[in-house]
């Protein structure tokens, strides 16, 4: 017997997921569910970022402490402390892509295209369920630092026949580079 509609918005009623939620008349919605999606649109474009994650680190965890301390009073009042972290570390992601976001798109300085030589070229699992294969990854030091860049794995003869690549680059309005363009 299949699940009928009742069935699923019971089991949903029942972990509360999408509900709107209310206490001491302040409505807030599962923000969680939105900074999960941040953290994993950071990770998605982090082939394109060169921002090093202590710098973003350090942004997250200065909005959750300035956070925390403007509205210590009604955490303690109206919420758990769990709570409290769990919405505070929310922000802080939130905060996080604000930042990487503001950094890519708010620029305005002109780009740049530089021919960079490979350091190395590895072949890594791509960690697919159905098109598993060996993909690979480019180190390159752009601006003094190494990044590796990831390729499909229909190019693994192309990136290792490959001795340089073309990047261009953007200065982002933080100060951070962002690579816009990466050609064998």
């Amino acid at each position: 017997m299949p699940f009928t509609t009742k069935d699923t918005t019971d089991f949903l009623d029942f972990f509360n997921f999408f509900k709107v939620r209310v206490k001491n008349d302040v409505i807030y919605q599962n923000i969680f569910f939105v900074g999960l999606l941040c953290l994993w649109l950071i990770y998605y474009h982090s082939n394109n970022l060169l921002i090093p994650i202590k710098d973003i680190s350090i942004v997250g965890v200065t909005v959750d402490v300035l956070i925390t301390l403007c509205f210590i009073r009604f955490y303690k009042k109206h919420f758990s402390i769990v709570w409290a972290l769990i919405h505070n570390l929310t922000l802080g992601l939130i905060a996080c892509y604000i930042f990487v976001w503001t950094n890519e798109n708010f620029s305005t300085k002109p780009t740049t295209t530089e021919v960079l030589q490979i350091e190395n070229v590895d072949l890594q699992d791509n960690h697919q369920r159905h098109n598993r294969g060996l993909a690979p990854v480019l180190t390159v030091n752009i601006k003094g630092m190494e990044h590796e860049i990831s390729y499909d794995k229909s190019v693994i003869k192309a990136a290792g026949n490959a001795r340089e690549v073309s990047i261009t680059l953007k200065e982002g309005v933080w100060g951070y580079w962002v690579l816009t363009d990466i050609e064998l």
